[in-house]
């Protein structure tokens, strides 16, 4: 019976789904990844989904994943950039967020830069990675490495300004 509800739903939401995961993203091979991710999570909990409630629960499940994905990657481009560079600060723009991943994903670099930050100051290192790679929040960050959050985020701050006095033409170069 489940199976079969869940195959009914699927094919009746499928393109429901993917359409708001592109609409939050704007990246049409996440939003699909997306869109998978929030039918397993429904083939794993439709038991809990009450019967005519389906379409309200994928809803909101595409809605919060499309947020986690779009936290997740302002984390990742807010790494080496400082606030000022981003032009909208909560919600990145198509073009900006497409530089900033081209960036980041070069991991040669990557791995490079944090290297270097961890032998040259290894308190920026551990503010720039709890915070910015492993994506805690300022309180979580300044309580595992016992400081202030202002404290935390005078660190980070350094920590940037560092890899942009070093590391800026490579980062900022045209592939």
């Amino acid at each position: 019976m489940e199976c079969g509800r869940f195959t009914e739903c699927y094919e009746k939401y499928k393109d429901f789904v993917t359409g708001i995961a592109f609409e939050k993203i704007h990246d049409r091979y996440m939003s699909d990844d997306i869109a998978q991710d929030v039918f397993m999570a429904f083939y794993l909990n439709i038991f809990k989904v009450a019967p005519g409630k389906e379409k309200a629960w994928l809803y909101r499940s595409v809605k919060n994943a499309s947020i986690d994905y779009m936290r997740g990657a302002y984390r990742k481009s807010e790494l080496l950039l400082d606030s000022e560079t981003i032009c909208h600060k909560y919600y990145p723009g198509a073009e900006s967020m497409e530089r900033f991943e081209k960036r980041l994903d070069d991991e040669s670099l990557l791995c490079r830069i944090m290297c270097d930050l961890k032998e040259n100051n290894p308190v920026w290192y551990d503010a720039l990675w709890l915070f910015c790679v492993e994506g805690l929040s300022c309180e979580e960050a300044a309580g595992r490495l016992n400081i202030s959050t202002s404290v935390l985020r005078s660190r980070v701050h350094r920590a940037r300004a560092f890899v942009r006095e070093q590391y800026g033409d490579e980062f900022y170069a045209e592939k």
